[in-house]
C-alpha cells in the first residue's frame, strides 16, 4: 500500500494523472491519498480517498476502484478498469449526500468509458428534501438517456429537468446525438407554472419553423 498526501482529494481525472507522474508503472496495488498535515478537525479535511492502481491504470473489477471517504463516510464511489469507467450491472459513478445512509445525490451507467444505459436513464441527478433533515429524502432532479455515448431515446425525452425555483424545467428529444422528434417538439422549457418559455423543433439536428418542419414531414424529406 503506498500513501500519497495531497492539499485537497483528488478527483478521478486528477487521479490519473498522479499515478502516472507518482507511481512505478510497475506497482499494482492500492494507494492511499490523504491530507497533507493533520491538522485540528476539520470537516474540509478529514477526508481519505482510496484507489486501486494496475500499472499507472485505475483499475479493479466488480468492485469500486475509486472511494473517497468524508468524515469517514463513503462520498463518491466509481467503478474504473483500465482507467475507464465501466460496471456491467448498476451505476459506475455514484456521488452521496454524506448522511451515512447513502442517500444518492447522482448516478451515471457507463460502457466501456461511455454513458450507456438500455433500460432506462444513463445519468440520475437527485435534490435533497431539505424539509426533512433527520430522514433525507430526494426527489429527481435530471435525467439524461445516453446509449453508446450519445444522448438517444426512442419513447420519449431524452434530457429530462424537472422545474424548480432556480431552474426552469426542460424536455429535449434526441436520436442518436441529435435534437430530433418527428412527433412534435423537439425542445420546450416551461417555468414552475407549467408556460411554455421556449419551444423549437428540429429534425437530425436542424432546428427548423413549424411551417418547415410540418411541409418536411408531409414530404418526408429529412435532408
Amino acid at each position: 500500500m503506498l500513501i500519497i498526501n495531497t492539499p485537497d482529494p483528488p478527483d478521478v481525472e486528477q487521479t490519473k494523472l498522479m499515478i502516472r507522474r507518482q507511481i512505478d508503472p510497475r506497482y499494482s496495488g492500492e494507494v492511499i491519498f490523504e491530507p497533507e498535515k493533520k491538522k485540528p478537525y476539520s470537516y474540509k479535511k478529514n477526508w481519505t480517498c482510496k484507489v486501486f492502481v494496475d500499472q499507472h491504470k485505475i483499475h479493479r473489477e466488480k468492485y469500486p476502484a475509486y472511494i473517497l471517504y468524508r468524515n469517514k463516510i463513503i462520498e463518491r464511489e466509481s467503478y474504473l478498469e483500465d482507467n475507464n469507467y465501466h460496471r456491467d450491472v448498476g451505476p459506475a459513478s455514484l456521488y452521496y449526500a454524506g448522511y451515512g445512509s447513502k442517500v444518492i445525490l447522482n448516478e451515471q451507467y457507463y460502457n466501456h468509458g461511455l454513458l450507456h444505459r438500455l433500460d432506462g436513464p444513463a445519468a440520475i441527478y437527485y435534490k435533497l428534501d431539505l424539509k426533512k433533515p433527520k430522514f433525507p429524502a430526494t426527489r429527481i432532479s435530471q435525467q439524461h438517456y445516453y446509449v453508446n455515448g450519445y444522448r438517444h431515446r426512442l419513447d420519449g425525452p431524452a434530457l429530462i429537468q424537472a422545474c424548480d425555483i432556480d431552474t426552469q424545467g426542460m424536455e429535449c428529444y434526441y436520436f442518436n446525438g441529435q435534437l430530433h422528434s418527428e412527433n412534435g417538439l423537439a425542445e420546450k422549457w416551461f417555468n414552475e407554472r407549467g408556460i411554455c418559455t421556449y419551444e423549437s423543433y428540429a429534425l437530425y439536428g436542424k432546428k427548423m419553423s413549424k411551417e418547415e418542419f410540418d411541409k418536411k414531414m408531409l414530404t418526408k424529406l429529412y435532408w
